[in-house]
């Protein structure tokens, strides 16, 4: 995942911005984030650092993030890279650039939480056991998400569905004929 996040620089509309976790514990979530951070910057040193301006204006908001006093969030930032560990559970549009969010958000609360923003859903990554991908799979659709893969979100097969629509329908015209 953060291979894939470094790779697209999150700006594929099938690019992760964001990470749910499962859980209610706070401790699992900057626990994940760190982990991740570094994984990122392991990503972001391998691959090269993403473009000096976008990193430039993402330094910037992360500082002004920064400087707001909170306990609703924690930034991680080095590197060219970020993790911010947020406190709430609702979604949202990352900064882009190899900058990403991680939130808790308990499987019982994924519909309630998601289903709003229905219209405009896509692919979601699910990485989870595979005695756990049914059900969150379910949950996930019922919410409005219409495509679920696993962690290569941006990967295109001819002729599949592209974040839920059929391409091919969108340049032809079927003529009923009576």
């Amino acid at each position: 995942m953060a291979r894939h996040i470094c790779e697209t620089n999150q700006l594929l509309c099938s690019s992760c911005q964001g990470i749910f976790l499962d859980t209610e514990d706070r401790a699992v979530q900057e626990r994940f984030g760190e982990r991740l951070f570094e994984l990122l910057k392991r990503a972001n040193a391998e691959l090269g650092k993403a473009d000096i301006g976008m990193r430039g204006k993402n330094t910037l908001r992360l500082y002004t993030d920064s400087l707001e006093v909170s306990d609703e969030r924690r930034v991680l930032q080095g590197d060219g890279v970020s993790v911010v560990i947020k406190e709430d559970s609702e979604l949202e549009l990352s900064y882009l650039f190899r900058n990403v969010w991680i939130k808790r958000l308990p499987r019982q609360y994924i519909v309630e939480k998601i289903k709003c923003h229905k219209g405009h859903l896509q692919t979601c990554g699910l990485l989870c056991g595979s005695e756990e991908k049914a059900e969150l799979a379910d949950l996930l659709g019922t919410a409005g998400v219409v495509r679920i893969t696993g962690s290569d979100m941006s990967r295109m097969i001819p002729g599949e569905a592209h974040d839920g629509t059929y391409p091919l329908r969108e340049y032809s015209r079927i003529v009923e004929i009576d």
